[in-house]
């Protein structure tokens, strides 16, 4: 059970790094101890086994060089002479190292007392072989002194000397022996005889030997060797019994080592099972405390049906799990309120969007106001929202003006408060639909203080903020003049389009909300309740500019589709049929109405007169001014004027009725098939291009005549005559032929309608081919204006083609 029954006692983190501290020093002492037993073990390796493996292999080679030492003697017994006694010599010097070498590895070791005896049967075996050398060396001197003969080199050993050099090496094998007795001492004593015993040797290899005969020196050589041969086999079996020992003690104390670590890894195998053991208990307990209490968690959440609180458990004392719990606490709860928030918003939907319903529904009514429908739909969400959020008393929806603040509905007010007397001292001071103003009344400080949104996330996340001031009417310190009687707290919410832009005509709204009852504040729910509400208001507000539009847009686009049917109507509908002559034309408008205007003027002669015209401009003024156009033709006399005096009077009569920004460019010809002519006047309009077959070849051949546009100034305009032949075309155009362009820029031009004319020499209907040149040209692209084309194509007769230019009459 944890220390305390409120609180968590410990945190996961603080638990988790204490188990893994223990964990490390536990494995940390094991571990040094382990390490200090391998210490000494490697120490055991790295000095008595090393020196026992060089103390046998000094036995062993002391046993080859005694082997050795022997094999020489028997081998140069027959020899006498130096070449005898040098290979001795050294073969006894390196017996002497190897002698020097285990004693001193023997200094403290045990059986120290065994080499002694030893070494001493190798100094009395070393002291019989030098013994036999001088014998041998006698032996030799008496040979030669037999024969007469001088010796090649002096022999100056003397037989007598050696009891002196057995005394003095006596000496040095006592003091050897004390070694180990006294070991201060030793060094310096055993020295002094060492050098003592060598000069002495040297000094006996210079004296003469003494004078001995033959057959008693081969005796003494038959006894010393015979001595020597003793100590040889003694000192091999002394040898080699302990080197077997030596053997046994290496083997007796590796067994030692291998069971001590034996011994020792068993003793440490339950410290480390404790420890696994331990580990493994301590995660097993956390792991139950851990599911044990998730367990109960889930058997909470499962059994707990909401709207009901879920009741807590005691905690666990790990933090970390109850820190979880409260956070999952915490979210059914948040969830509970949402529920809660989403059942009335379920209910609010449906008026909402009745509400939507009804403010789109189309108006038969045209005298009926969009601020009428705006006004009633923003009345029933305000009833709305005094319905969801029961501390409201009292709600607003005003815009900005310059001058003040004007109510966009009637206020909404609860049942409880409109029975107050501080309603009736409100509605004695502002009156239903009045125009305050920004500094004396309640709503004008409200509008300067208002919030966008009263309920925002903070900072981009999921924890949600009040934003809005919540703030008592007393600590204003104003004194309206309007908005009488309220003391209570009050909320403003300004009403913007969720792009930042002001509503209702660039003019911002606000929503402005009184609580009668300060202590009786909104909770969450409210102020969530009351952000969406005052985005649908938004959304209502913005949906009533949208339909406003959107009405009036229908009616416009019902207003062009009359217009567009009238000016059509202006229009023939068939070009006229005349013997020997082929007239097409084709109209092209960029929108629903436009400024190009064609005609065919029938005179009872059989002439036929063809106009052609382009108003400045599109759209609706640009059809109105073609309207006026084929009015005035109506109302001249065409016949007995000619086309330049028809111009001249349509000029006249459109200065006094078109604006200045508008003007008119017109081609006006008649054509005569009886004389296969056509007079023409051109009031700033694009030329008519003539097409005649010339020297075997099509011409294209532009007629220009200069002049003013119409309706610009009082003018007079010149006139000519063109005379035509068989096959001959005529192409009336506008300059929308001239302006069309395809995806790379390019445009038309007046060389694409010359180049069009030339490749459909041979081709009826050329107005129609033209407009279907265009369209491929532009490959797809909309035409930048109106398009107009009338082609007339001669037929039969003859004439030179010649144009005349000729006097206006």
């Amino acid at each position: 059970m944890p220390p305390h029954a409120n609180r968590s006692w410990i945190s996961m983190k603080t638990l988790l790094a204490a188990m893994c501290v223990a964990t490390i020093a536990l494995f940390l002492a094991l571990f040094m101890a382990q390490a200090q037993w391998l210490s000494q073990g490697a120490a055991f390796l790295r000095n008595d086994l090393r020196n026992t493996h060089r103390i046998i292999r000094n036995f062993e080679r002391l046993l080859l060089e005694l082997q050795d030492l022997r094999l020489k003697r028997i081998a140069l017994e027959e020899r006498i002479g130096h070449e005898y006694r040098q290979p001795l010599d050294s073969s006894l010097q390196v017996i002497s190292d190897v002698t020097t070498e285990i004693d001193q590895l023997l200094i403290s070791h045990p059986r120290r007392y065994r080499w002694i005896q030893i070494s001493g049967i190798i100094s009395a075996h070393q002291s019989a072989f030098r013994t036999y050398i001088r014998l041998v060396q006698q032996l030799e001197l008496a040979a030669w002194k037999a024969s007469g003969t001088q010796p090649p080199s002096p022999v100056t050993a003397d037989i007598h000397l050696s009891h002196f050099l057995k005394l003095v090496r006596h000496l040095h094998e006592s003091a050897t022996g004390m070694r180990w007795l006294y070991p201060h001492t030793w060094a310096g004593f055993a020295a002094h005889a060492h050098e003592l015993m060598t000069r002495i040797s040297s000094l006996a290899d210079l004296l003469p030997p003494p004078s001995l005969d033959e057959a008693t020196i081969r005796l003494s050589l038959t006894r010393i060797r015979q001595e020597v041969a003793g100590y040889e086999a003694t000192l091999t079996t002394m040898l080699r019994r302990e080197n077997e020992q030596f053997w046994r003690d290496l083997s007796a104390a590796s067994e030692l080592f291998v069971s001590h670590g034996e011994a020792y890894f068993s003793s440490r195998i339950p410290a480390w099972t404790f420890l696994l053991l331990l580990t493994a208990g301590s995660l097993f307990y956390f792991h139950y405390r851990i599911v044990q209490h998730l367990r109960q968690m889930s058997r909470r959440f499962s059994d707990s049906t909401l709207p009901r609180k879920i009741p807590s458990l005691p905690p666990s004392g790990i933090r970390e799990i109850d820190d979880f719990e409260r956070c999952l606490v915490q979210i059914a709860d948040n969830f509970h309120r949402e529920l809660q928030m989403n059942s009335r918003h379920i209910k609010a939907i449906t008026t909402i969007w009745n509400v939507l319903s009804d403010l789109g529904r189309e108006r038969t009514d045209l005298r009926e106001k969009p601020s009428d429908a705006l006004g009633g739909s923003l009345e029933r969400l305000l009833t709305l929202l005094g319905e969801q959020v029961p501390s409201l008393s009292l709600a607003r929806i005003l815009e900005s003006t310059d001058d003040g603040l004007s109510p966009m509905t009637q206020d909404y007010a609860s049942p409880a408060f409109r029975s107050s007397e501080k309603y009736a001292v409100y509605t004695r001071s502002t009156g239903a639909f009045q125009r305050i103003g920004w500094t004396n009344s309640l709503s004008g400080w409200i509008a300067r203080h208002a919030a966008i949104d009263p309920w925002t996330p903070d900072s981009g996340g999921d924890v949600y903020r009040i934003s809005a001031p919540f703030r008592q009417i007393r600590e204003f310190g104003i004194s309206p003049t309007h908005e009488q009687g309220l003391d209570g707290a009050v909320i403003g919410i300004r009403l913007l389009s969720k792009k930042g832009e002001k509503l209702s005509g660039n003019k911002p709204g606000l929503l402005a909300l009184y609580f009668d009852d300060p202590e009786n504040v909104p909770g969450e729910s409210d102020w969530m309740f009351m952000t969406i509400m005052a985005h649908q208001i938004v959304s209502v507000i913005e949906t009533a500019e949208l339909l406003d539009i959107s009405n009036r847009q229908r009616h416009l686009t019902s207003q062009l589709g009359i217009a567009r049917e009238i000016q059509a109507s202006t229009r023939p509908p068939t070009p006229p049929v005349i013997n020997g002559l082929e007239i097409d034309a084709v109209i092209s408008m960029a929108s629903q109405v436009g400024g190009d205007y064609y005609d065919f003027i029938p005179f009872r002669d059989g002439r036929i007169g063809i106009v052609v015209a382009d108003v400045s401009g599109k759209g609706v003024p640009a059809a109105l001014l073609t309207m006026v156009l084929k009015t005035t033709f109506k109302a001249l006399r065409v016949e007995t004027l000619s086309p330049a005096q028809i111009l001249r009077e349509v000029n006249r009569i459109l200065i006094g009725i078109i604006a200045e920004s508008y003007f008119i460019t017109m081609t006006y010809g008649i054509i005569d098939p009886s004389t296969r002519s056509m007079n023409m006047a051109n009031a700033g309009h694009t030329p008519v291009l003539h097409r005649t077959k010339k020297n075997g070849g099509d011409i294209v051949t532009p007629i220009e005549i200069p002049g003013y546009p119409l309706g610009v100034i009082e003018t007079s305009f010149k006139e000519r005559k063109v005379m035509l032949e068989a096959g001959d075309t005529l192409l009336f155009f506008t300059d929308g032929v001239l302006d069309c362009c395809n995806k790379t820029g390019d445009r038309f031009g007046m060389a694409g309608v010359e180049t069009f004319l030339k490749e459909t020499s041979s081709v009826n209907l050329p107005a129609r081919r033209l407009l279907a040149r265009l369209d491929s040209f532009r490959e797809g692209l909309d035409a930048p204006d109106d398009i107009t084309a009338v082609s007339v194509i001669f037929q039969n007769g003859d004439s030179d083609g010649t144009p005349q230019e000729s006097d206006p009459t």
